[in-house]
């Protein structure tokens, strides 16, 4: 076989290699394990949009929390978003029980920024 086309194939097979990894791992993304502050009944698809919400308001990226090879593992990034979580719940059954409609979300207090302005 030429030596271009061997190195064509291969190239070929790395990159069908990566992308099935990177498609594993996005399929892994919000698979439900490891919830503890999150709702266990929530689906992929809603664990995938809330992530997507919640890495917008607060001006970070899948990686900058979760171990983008086993989503489960815990991080200290991790642990500080579900002390954010009981926060923000918190706050939002205080406005309820106050007779409040609106509730607060992570870009309340981020507005886009990893730390919220003072």
């Amino acid at each position: 076989m030429p030596k271009k086309i061997v190195l064509a194939l291969s190239v070929l097979a790395f990159v069908a290699t990566s992308v099935t990894a990177i498609m594993s791992s996005a399929d892994a993304a919000g698979d439900g394990k490891n919830l503890q502050v999150l709702s266990k009944d929530l689906t992929k698809k809603e664990i995938r949009a809330l992530m997507k919400e919640v890495g917008k308001a607060v001006g970070k990226s899948c990686d900058e929390c979760h171990d983008l090879e086993d989503f489960s593992k815990d991080g200290d990034m991790k642990k500080k978003a579900r002390e954010m979580f009981k926060l923000t719940n918190s706050i939002n059954s205080r406005l309820k029980k106050d007779g409040f409609k609106k509730r607060v979300k992570c870009v309340t207090c981020h507005a886009g920024d990893a730390v919220p302005k003072k």
